[in-house]
């Protein structure tokens, strides 16, 4: 790895890392679903919550191509973006729960998932954006190395803070949660202040235009749609994500009766083995990636969530609390690592955020629609049926991904990558 990757290296990690324990200060699917179930909120509007995190990632996406139009300035656009719209959305939220004795339980629980909307926007419409800049700071031949690092970090951070949070929430209880946004506001600040370091090799470069027209966006889709291997791959990681929309609901699940009683501390503090799990699995799938490909680093995350699946349903315990947390982190990585960049690899024309962006957006409706559905599903049969369910579609998924999906590295390489200037 160059000096200068080695210094985007570093940045980008210490970014990646305080985004993560932000996120998991105040995380949706723990601190925030304690807290609706504490205002009385039903299974479908905690499931909901899965909804908005991969509606509101996924579907803005489409508005990223027409705000983010420079390449020498794409960098700079994207610090000043996300300083305004993430900090700003845990701040509230974490006003929001302060003044819950006098907004009453109604009025904070919307204004808890209307906020977290609102943070999740935010990072939405530049994400293809911004995994796009991300593939182009570094070089296909280190970056699943540096992304699995960065991520690793993320994860070692993540299991930091949801031991924290954890921590406060077992000894403090609901007097906890306005801290846990404010925390999570300050790493944000921290977060953007780092990358704000990483130098982009675009900024030496001469200016190219980024802008797309309707015409030319819709050409490039038809491209990318027209490619049997990345049709197949859509299709499997499709199954593969509504399999596991029970996610949102293993914390009501473990200290339900039927998932053995935990407390809600305890449940909370199992986490962090997601975290290392995801941190070990990061490092692991992007140095295998680099070196293999990343379409075996997807086959054993759809491994690992067929585990968090049958663990719950077999071992309602601590110990089957941990083992769906190994393999939940597992899964993660894969998500992280692998199928970014198989998303970056199968691109087959020069508009690789085009590719993403509409890779993303078809990932993202059944996803949406099979959150949904959890909840409503739970609220009437009850979790373990629902789990049942989506360990079948889970076993479909990998069985599909494993027939259908080819190794992009098998193909020529996209013109994105071989325009890239070598580091």
């Amino acid at each position: 790895m160059s000096k200068p990757d080695r210094h985007n290296l570093r940045a980008y990690s210490a970014a990646e890392s305080l985004w993560g324990a932000s996120f998991s200060v105040a995380s949706a699917h723990f601190v925030l679903t304690l807290i609706l179930k504490e205002c009385g909120a039903g299974a479908a509007m905690i499931g909901a919550v899965a909804a908005i995190d991969l509606g509101a990632l996924a579907l803005p996406q489409l508005l990223g191509p027409f705000l983010f139009t420079s390449r020498q300035r794409r960098k700079r656009q994207l610090v000043r973006w996300f300083a305004v719209w993430l900090p700003a959305g845990f701040l509230l939220s974490g006003w929001v729960v302060y003044l819950k004795p006098a907004l009453g339980n109604g009025v904070v629980s919307w204004s808890l998932l209307f906020l977290f909307a609102m943070v999740m926007c935010g990072f939405g419409i530049p994400y293809a954006v911004w995994t796009d800049w991300i593939a182009h700071v570094f070089p296909v031949r280190v970056r699943g190395r540096a992304m699995g690092l960065a991520y690793c970090g993320n994860a070692i951070l993540v299991a930091a803070g949801l031991y924290g949070a954890g921590h406060l929430i077992g000894r403090f209880g609901s007097r906890s949660y306005p801290w846990l946004y404010w925390i999570a506001f300050g790493l944000q600040v921290c977060a953007i202040t780092a990358l704000s370091r990483v130098r982009d090799p675009a900024e030496h470069e001469e200016e190219v235009s980024l802008r797309v027209d309707v015409p030319t966006l819709r050409q490039r889709i038809r491209q990318s749609l027209s490619d049997p291997n990345f049709r197949s791959f859509l299709l499997a990681r499709s199954l593969a994500t509504a399999g596991f929309c029970f996610f949102p609901l293993i914390v009501v699940y473990f200290i339900s009766e039927e998932g053995g009683g935990l407390p809600k501390g305890d449940v909370v503090r199992l986490g962090v083995i997601s975290a290392g799990a995801s941190a070990l699995a990061n490092y692991a799938l992007g140095r295998l990636g680099d070196r293999k490909g990343h379409k075996m680093g997807m086959a054993i995350g759809i491994a690992a969530q067929i585990g968090a699946l049958l663990a719950p349903l077999l071992m309602p315990t601590r110990a089957g609390c941990a083992i769906t947390y190994a393999c939940t982190g597992t899964w993660a990585a894969s998500g992280l690592v692998s199928q970014r960049n198989i998303l970056f690899e199968t691109c087959p024309h020069d508009s690789r955020v085009t590719h993403i962006m509409i890779g993303n957006l078809i990932l993202s409706f059944p996803s949406i629609a099979a959150a949904l559905l959890a909840g409503q599903l739970a609220a009437r049969w009850g979790l373990r049926p629902l789990m049942a369910g989506c360990l079948g579609i889970s076993v479909a998924a990998l069985a599909l991904f494993l027939a259908l999906v080819k190794e992009p590295r098998r193909f020529t390489v996209p013109v994105t990558e071989a325009r890239r200037p070598a580091a």
